[in-house]
């Protein structure tokens, strides 16, 4: 069988929960070899709620937590910028760098006119903001794909064919 490469994005719920904590809330026995006191979370899946346990270190690794469940907050795209690094290229032009938290890098770049109208807390204010509204963009998209999937889209496409 030849397997394919696949990418997506869920909604869920979790709670902080330990894999003795998970097995209690199911009535299940522990199994032999697994150790009670690892630290997870409990997952309910949306919109079907499907629940399962997940360890912690693949759950914080998969899951950016948001303020809301239905938009991108301020605090949001912060917390997802990372470190900012500004760096001053020349006598007028200001270089940030944005590691997002998920290791992609985001450059922006601010200039002036003239070398002696040169501010670079201006500079990083400037290119900062067009980098967060970049992944501001970003995660809208991936809300949205988390939300609705990718299936809604296309029968709006189809939608859209058959009235041509």
């Amino acid at each position: 069988m030849d397997k394919k490469t696949y990418i997506g994005v869920k909604m869920i719920e979790a709670k902080p929960m330990t894999r003795g904590e998970y097995n209690d809330y199911r009535g299940w026995k522990m199994p032999e070899g697994e150790k009670a006191d690892d630290k997870g979370y409990l997952v309910c899946y949306m919109p079907d709620g499907y629940e399962s346990w997940s360890p912690a270190h693949v759950f914080e690794k998969s899951y950016l937590s948001i303020k809301q469940p239905d938009k991108i907050s301020v605090e949001d795209v912060d917390t997802f910028m990372g470190e900012l690094i500004g760096t001053r290229m020349d006598s007028k032009t200001t270089h940030v760098r944005a590691e997002l938290v998920n290791g992609f890098v985001q450059h922006e770049v601010s200039s002036c006119v003239e070398p002696e109208n040169y501010d670079h807390e201006i500079g990083m204010e400037s290119a900062t903001n067009r980098i967060r509204d970049r992944v501001w963009m970003l995660l809208g998209f991936a809300l949205q794909w988390a939300r609705n999937g990718v299936q809604n889209n296309q029968q709006v496409g189809e939608a859209v064919a058959h009235e041509s």
